[in-house]
């Protein structure tokens, strides 16, 4: 065993050392205030039993769903909001620990969990975890194990003083993790301790020690122990008696924290904080994925998440939540890769091993793997011109062909990039099994018979009548040696010798144009046609020398246009469109868009290339993409659904649920929608229906269901997700409910007014005297609610006269009585007060070019984004025209947080663009004025005003689109 332990040290040592080479480009998807998460320091992470991800930050937790955020703090019971650990037991239940509390998610808020009436105070880090019957706490005194009683929580110590006495380790813990039969693992000093069956097993490093505290544990899925201090990674193979240490990439720009996360993907690769990024561990060599990589991590990763369906989620400290989008199989490749242009193109992996990218701007080549970026071939000092198509000769040479007919050839060996030859528009380059060059154009076919000895082109297209091939859209070599190509005219192929013509014949009653396909693949006696609004169709070779076509069911490709298609030696057909890139396996398809780590959807036409080892390249107008780990695109994806109503949750489908019984309400009923499923879920559908109500099935993204006023009776709520990408769908979740009716409406009710008659028959001598009196209260009620009627329309009378006819915010008149009130108040009272002129910047290009109309919109629209950010004691008024003013009490603009909120309506504004009628989308920009309450001496609200009207006329000046702050104590 020494010597086994020995050796797999010296290979993590050295495999350690080898950090994988980079240069290309991942994808990240950023949730920020924008999207609602208000703290973009985030502290923990942790995936909820319904499939919710719970973000702690350093100030306040928040819940997203998949489709909104929202925030839980003091207000929800979360008395001490600095976030700095969560935990989701085996139960489903959620453990947030604070700086100085620990709380347990409730029914509507969170509960604080105390000990004989003390708070307990989690350490940061990894401080939170679970066996089957316990929580356990790294609290800043010791360890605590948290049960469920009889009668609340039963809490005590693991180690008590004297134990701590006895054992120095026990005083200094980091992290702890707990197994399912209740053993413990925790770091303690700078070593790995073990707590099973009241004993203590402390293990140390074989060869050179930790000089740091190990602040992460974790157990994957071989059942190895991994570890994370400061400078190094850990493992602790099973039935070992020393830690092996692996080194960690080259010293990182920013220090690691004393608790760095560590997880495992879904391939068994490790990751973790590294720099102000993250490194992964396959085993053998670390790859680094940071600023360079795309990543945006601001002060660096604080917290990962690894989700049920294999997504990845990295915790920033500064730049908020990232979702790793395309995690198991995608990069890119762009301008920072040294691309000359994203413009993308053809791909060649030459037999010398490099990588050539075509280009909208030449050629470049990533000379082997090692090399972490790319280059330009040629003269950079030549005029650009798009390398649209790419092959290869037996010598080694690579040939270029152009959009614009230049047919170039370049020799690794010399270095010289040469024109050869001026030719129709170029649409593809193919080396055929006898060496052949063939150049497909929009004027005909041409074959260079010998490249290697630099013959010229030659036009071979005629076929057997003598014709020349128009236009050729695409060409591809088939098996047997066949080049096929298709053209305007239709589909030909050729031997080298001739070329003949396959004709087209079909079930259906029209075939598409020829000119409506403009991509083909090759297959075993099988072709595809593809392009425009064509869709797909597949043709197979007939006896006769006809290609029977038959279209392609293909959902996905529905109103899309296909720009490419490739059959790669899977057997999987790929079809490039505008919108993104479909995949079928001859079982399913599979749709990849910029969600999964696409760069761009909008795809080039012919652009798609199989790597040596398999790996597709496809070409957009943004980057090219890099696909690899292919299986991972049909993995059977986990899509699940989960129903809550009325705070219960609802069992899935066959887990007996036995419906819910709820009463009569009249804003009535409101069902959550969750799902765990978060991958590509720019695609995930809610189907749903109220059976008993509707027939119809619905669809949406909604997460949050209201049906008002349901009549009492029986239901069965159904709903399923799907994603439309996946081709996938959950299991049928269904509920049972029945609403009670109201208590007018009951058994007990209606014999009252039973018991009413009898008494009335028993007294049917006053019966006219109590049916007066039935008339007289009958009267009292109709003018009780005439009076209520005069005084709700006084009510809504005065409210049309304080408000803005178009926006809906206050008028002019009633800013001003808002505004005096608002400054006679701060005056007094010696508070702050900020008031903001916004000013639409070249309203009137806007009603000139597009109409009233649209300058509507546009105030409008201004107008909510305004509004979407003030508080209740805020307001918000028009002040004519394209004008706006902002009064905002107790704002002090002196303050770096009081900017900020100014800077937060001003982006509010410019944010996005404006929908306005007739379909345009129009960018909209604004000037600010800010002016505040000058202290220490008496000013009016006009004066207020005069201030901030010069701060908004020096903002025009500069410029536009600005916010410029009024002097305190100037008096313009």
């Amino acid at each position: 065993m020494g010597r086994r332990l020995v050796r797999l040290l010296l290979v993590g040592s050295l495999a350690a050392a080898v950090l994988g080479a980079q240069a290309q480009q991942r994808a990240f998807h950023y949730l920020r205030q924008e999207q609602g998460l208000e703290n973009l320091a985030v502290t923990a992470l942790a995936q909820g039993a319904g499939g919710e991800v719970w973000i702690g930050t350093e100030n306040g937790l928040y819940h997203f769903d998949g489709t909104r955020i929202r925030g839980y703090g003091v207000a929800q019971g979360l008395a001490d909001p600095r976030v700095n650990s969560l935990h989701v037991d085996a139960a489903g239940l959620l453990w947030v620990g604070t700086e100085t509390m620990l709380f347990h998610q409730a029914r509507e808020g969170f509960q604080q969990v105390t000990r004989d009436g003390r708070p307990i105070a989690p350490q940061p880090g990894q401080s939170l975890t679970s066996s089957r019957e316990a929580l356990i706490v790294n609290a800043r005194d010791g360890l605590y194990r948290v049960q469920r009683g009889p009668s609340g929580w039963v809490i005590g110590k693991i180690f008590e003083a004297r134990d701590r006495e006895h054992q120095p380790e026990l005083k200094d813990i980091w992290s702890v993790l707990a197994e399912p039969g209740g053993d413990l693992w925790f770091g303690c000093g700078l070593a790995l301790c073990r707590w099973s069956d009241g004993r203590l097993r402390l293990y140390g490093a074989a060869g050179r020690g930790s000089t740091a505290p190990l602040g992460s544990l974790m157990r994957t899925a071989d059942g190895e122990l991994w570890m994370r201090s400061r400078d190094r990674l850990w493992q602790l193979p099973l039935g070992a008696e020393k830690l092996l240490g692996v080194d960690l990439p080259a010293t990182a720009a920013a220090p690691a924290p004393m608790s760095p996360p560590l997880i495992v993907d879904g391939q068994g690769r490790l990751l973790t904080q590294w720099g102000v990024g993250v490194a992964r561990w396959d085993g053998n060599a670390w790859e680094a994925v940071g600023v360079g990589e795309g990543l945006r991590a601001g002060g660096g990763v604080s917290a990962l998440l690894l989700t049920r369906d294999g997504g990845i989620w990295l915790g920033t400290a500064g730049a908020g939540l990232a979702h790793w989008l395309g995690y198991r199989h995608a990069q890119s490749w762009g301008l920072t890769e040294g691309l000359p242009s994203e413009d993308s193109w053809a791909f060649l992996r030459s037999a010398a091993g490099a990588l050539y990218f075509g280009t909208g701007a030449g050629l470049a080549v990533r000379a082997n793997d090692h090399a972490t970026k790319a280059t330009l071939v040629g003269d950079p000092r030549e005029p650009p011109d798009v390398a649209s198509s790419l092959a290869e000769d037996s010598r080694g040479r690579i040939w270029v062909g152009s959009f614009e007919g230049a047919l170039r050839v370049f020799d690794p060996r010399t270095g010289k990039y040469r024109h050869v030859a001026r030719l129709p528009r170029i649409t593809s380059l193919l080396v055929d099994l006898t060496g052949q060059l063939w150049i497909t154009t929009h004027g005909g076919v041409y074959v260079v018979a010998e490249p290697v000895r630099d013959a010229l082109p030659r036009r071979i297209d005629k076929d057997n009548a003598g014709r020349r091939l128009p236009q050729v859209h695409g060409a591809c070599i088939a098996a047997d040696g066949q080049v096929w190509f298709h053209t305007q005219a239709g589909l030909f192929r050729s031997d080298g010798q001739r070329v003949v013509e396959i004709r087209l014949v079909g079930d259906a009653t029209q075939l598409p144009e020829s000119r409506d396909f403009a991509a083909l693949a090759c297959g075993q006696d099988r072709i595809w046609l593809g392009g425009g609004m064509a869709g797909l169709w597949e043709g197979r070779l007939q006896a006769d020398g006809t290609a029977r076509l038959a279209t392609v069911d293909a959902p996905l490709l529905q109103g899309r246009s296909i720009v490419g298609l490739h059959l790669d030696r899977r057997g999987w057909l790929w079809a490039a469109t505008d919108y993104g890139v479909a995949v079928w396996n001859m079982k399913r398809w599979r749709f990849v868009r910029d969600g999964d780590g696409l760069p761009w959807n909008d795809c080039n036409q012919g652009a798609i290339y199989e790597d040596r080892d398999g790996s597709m390249w496809i070409g957009t107008s943004r980057g090219a993409a890099h696909f690899d780990e292919l299986e991972a695109l049909f993995a059977e994806p986990r899509l699940d659904v989960r129903l809550r109503v009325a705070g219960h949750d609802v069992p899935a489908a066959g887990d007996g649920n036995p419906g819910l019984v709820l009463p009569w309400q009249k804003q009535g009923v409101v069902l959550h929608l969750t799902s765990s499923a978060l991958e590509s879920r720019g695609a995930l559908r809610f189907e749903y229906r109220m059976a008993g109500l509707e027939e119809e099935w619905r669809s949406g993204t909604e997460t949050q269901l209201a049906y008002p006023g349901l009549a009492p009776g029986q239901y069965r709520f159904e709903v399923r997700a799907r994603n439309l990408d996946l081709q996938a769908e959950s299991a049928l979740q269904t509920l049972d409910l029945e609403i009670l009716p109201p208590w007018w409406r009951t058994n007990g009710f209606y014999m009252t007014l039973a018991a009413m008659a009898a008494l009335l028959v028993w007294a049917a001598y006053d019966w006219r005297l109590r049916t007066i009196l039935r008339h007289q209260r009958h009267l009292e009620r109709l003018v009780a609610e005439r009076t209520r009627e005069i005084e709700a329309s006084h009510a809504q009378m005065r409210e049309l006269a304080l408000k803005d006819g178009l926006t809906g915010v206050l008028n002019r008149r009633a800013l001003g009585e808002a505004l005096a009130a608002d400054v006679s108040r701060a005056s007094r009272s010696r508070q702050p007060l900020a008031l903001v002129l916004v000013d639409a910047d070249r309203f009137k290009l806007v009603n000139d070019r597009h109409g009233h109309q649209a300058g509507d919109a546009v105030l409008v629209a201004i107008a909510q984004r305004l509004q979407g950010l003030t508080r209740a004691y805020d307001h918000l008024g028009r002040y004519g025209g394209e004008e706006f003013v902002l009064v905002l009490p107790d704002l002090d603009i002196s303050r770096p947080e009081g900017r900020a909120r100014i800077e937060a309506f001003h982006r509010s504004i410019c944010a996005s663009p404006v929908a306005v009628p007739g379909g345009a989308l129009l960018d909209v920009t604004c000037s600010f004025g800010v002016a505040s309450l000058a202290f220490g001496r008496l000013e009016s609200a006009e004066e207020l005003i005069s201030r901030a009207d010069a701060a908004l006329y020096r903002a025009k000046a500069n410029g536009r689109n600005r916010v410029e702050y009024a002097d305190p104590g100037a008096s313009d």
